[in-house]
């Protein structure tokens, strides 16, 4: 899986592209970490289409998905994808729906793998008070659900860093994240 994904990685970024790396850690009670590793990247195709490339890497875990986005007007996108996952089965399917506005946002991601219990949802709801600070809420499988907040600490690089404390209802359990964000 680490031999495709980088791959595509590479092929995906000898075109000109916008790309973001996040990385971020939950904490759980029982002193757990988890780091995470989220490479995103767009390359626009027209002013209503982008080709999307997203990869995951995690300790047990890996995933890697091409797709398609559709900007029919400018504050609505819809974007599906398909790929592959190392564990437990080889396909992945997704889909996306972002509303963007002024100040507001709310992304909706979901994912199915193969099997009962092989899917995934994350949805924020954003308001962003200034350029660099934005608050709002998620609520994001295996991970929980919980405000979250945002600061930009350099804009014109892109570099964020967040913070969401969560609880987790599938596993009752309380969570701390805390993540940073590089536009690249």
């Amino acid at each position: 899986m680490k031999k495709i994904t980088t791959f595509l990685l590479i092929i995906f970024s000898a075109y000109r592209a916008h790309a973001q790396i996040e990385v971020y850690d939950r904490y759980t009670p029982d002193n757990k970490l988890d780091i995470d590793i989220n490479i995103l990247s767009e390359k626009e195709l027209s002013d209503e289409f982008k080709l999307t490339f997203f990869t995951l890497i995690e300790t047990q875990w890996a995933q890697g998905l091409i797709g398609i986005a559709y900007t029919p007007v400018e504050w609505v996108t819809f974007e599906i994808s398909g790929g592959v996952e190392y564990h437990p089965a080889l396909y992945r399917l997704g889909g996306k729906i972002s509303f963007v506005k002024d100040k507001l946002s709310l992304v909706t991601i979901g994912e199915k793998g193969d099997g009962h219990h092989n899917y995934f949802y994350k949805s924020t709801f954003i308001y962003a008070f200034s350029e660099k600070f934005k608050l709002g809420a998620r609520i994001w499988r295996d991970h929980g659900i919980g405000p979250v907040g945002m600061y930009t600490i350099v804009k014109k690089s892109g570099l964020d860093v967040w913070l969401m404390p969560s609880y987790d209802f599938e596993y009752d359990t309380g969570r701390l994240i805390f993540g940073v964000s590089v536009k690249i």
